[in-house]
């Protein structure tokens, strides 16, 4: 089994408490409780939470591994997240046939492709019109696409600003050495001819013939 790397964050409860309080007060603010009229925030929370979950993650895993693992990454999300969502895509456009609220076949292939929030985004249709009658059963898979596209992306960037971070770090100690071994060399000429401090704007006579 493989140790916890030393300040790991361990499986927090109360951090799924959060997301089911954020989840419900969406569900409850799309229900038109008229007493809950904030409860679109909801998305932005489950949005901060898993962002930072994820991170945690991404840390964990090099603080243990020294690198990141893309293709464990993406499996363990696809496992986790797409059939569900293929499962709640077929229902949902059965449902919609049904009811007389059928999803045209861009929303669907939006839907399937986890870039609905670009396809909303490009049919000119404001907020507000997902409370209107006869909305896509597919509608709700924006935020859903959003995640998945945060989880495809944010791995790379993880990786792209740690090796950043670290060819900084390697230059400024590369620096501080350099920059700290001239004043050593310089006092240790110095001594040699004479033990004079390098401040003083005589050398000794002694070490007139070190520079020779």
């Amino acid at each position: 089994m493989a140790r916890r790397p030393a300040g790991s964050l361990e499986y927090q409860p109360a951090l799924d408490g959060v997301r089911s309080v954020a989840v419900l007060a969406v569900v409850v603010f799309h229900g038109g409780a008229g007493w809950l009229t904030g409860g679109y925030l909801g998305v932005s929370v489950f949005f901060t939470l898993s962002g930072f979950l994820i991170t945690r993650l991404l840390l964990d895993e090099h603080a243990r591994d020294g690198r990141i693992d893309l293709g464990r990454f993406y499996s363990r999300r696809i496992r986790r997240l797409i059939p569900a969502s293929c499962l709640c895509l077929a229902l949902g456009t059965a449902v919609g046939w049904f009811e007389s609220t059928q999803a045209t076949r861009r929303e669907v292939a939006g839907a399937a492709l986890q870039v609905s929030n670009w396809v909303q985004l490009t049919s000119e249709r404001s907020y507000g019109d997902l409370f209107q009658a006869g909305v896509s059963p597919v509608t709700h898979f924006w935020s859903l696409a959003i995640e998945e596209q945060f989880y495809l992306v944010w791995p790379i960037v993880f990786i792209g600003a740690i090796a950043l971070a670290r060819r900084r770090r390697t230059a400024v100690l590369t620096l501080m050495t350099v920059g700290g071994a001239r004043p050593r060399s310089r006092r240790w000429s110095w001594a040699r001819c004479g033990g004079r401090s390098p401040s003083t704007s005589r050398r000794p006579r002694a070490c007139r013939s070190c520079s020779h």
